[in-house]
């Protein structure tokens, strides 16, 4: 029977069965509303798969960033070792090559292996980095102390190395005061600071080192707990 059929003999039934009629158009809206639901729901799963992708790629993203950084920190920390070492190398290669030319009209000398002699005094060029602290325990294993600069002589012979290297020497900054690792207090005639240091800002426990300039190794200061190479001091035997 077609619905143009049923819609007739509606008409012809009794009042009270003519409310099965609408029912039968509110069936076939809700059979076009069904229709529709799929759609939505492909378009809303369209969505969160983008989304989904956008996600898994901006964190494929920051992975790869990530690990550039680390690999590119690395690169930089193992070239400037590298670096270092060379300037070792190149120190201990000075310094050698001036112990031979001393030796020449001196055949014993008066400082042990691996230090080098200026004006009655053996210096030592340490090849590791310590705080400023360890660095003057190791001095006194070796019955030295870390290098007192009161002369104008000694510290030309110390800015001769310029490399780039920064070295701890025996001066440091306690009380409001600089008092060097032999007891003696800073005398200003006798200063090589850096332009611009000392900051009038210290504090307590801040240390003196050499640091390498274009007309040699000027001072500088620094927080005593940073790690830096140091030169000791003692009277040659």
């Amino acid at each position: 029977m077609t619905v143009g059929h049923l819609c007739f003999y509606m008409h012809f039934t009794p009042p009270k069965r003519m409310a099965s009629c609408p029912a039968v158009y509110e069936n076939f809206g809700n059979l076009r509303i069904a229709e529709d639901v799929p759609s939505r729901q492909n378009s809303v799963w369209s969505n969160k798969t983008l989304l989904i992708t956008l996600a898994l790629c901006i964190t494929a993203l920051v992975v790869i960033l990530s690990v550039g950084g680390v690999a590119y920190h690395q690169i930089n920390e193992d070239f400037q070792e590298m670096e270092e070492q060379i300037n070792m190398i190149n120190l201990t290669l000075m310094m050698l090559s001036w112990d031979l030319y001393s030796l020449k009209g001196n055949m014993s000398s008066s400082c042990p292996v691996l230090w080098h002699m200026n004006k009655g005094k053996c210096f030592f060029f340490s090849y590791k980095k310590r705080t400023w602290s360890s660095a003057e325990k190791s001095c006194l294993n070796e019955k030295a102390n870390l290098a007192v600069i009161n002369t104008q002589e000694t510290q030309r012979f110390l800015s001769r190395f310029r490399l780039k290297l920064n070295f701890w020497i025996g001066l440091r900054y306690n009380d409001s005061n600089w008092k060097w690792t032999d007891g003696s207090s800073l005398h200003t005639s006798e200063t090589y600071w850096q332009p611009g240091q000392p900051s009038h800002l210290l504090k307590n426990n801040y240390c003196v080192y050499m640091s390498p300039e274009s007309n040699g190794s000027l001072w500088a200061v620094a927080k005593c707990d940073e790690h830096k190479h140091w030169v000791c001091e003692k009277l040659a035997a």
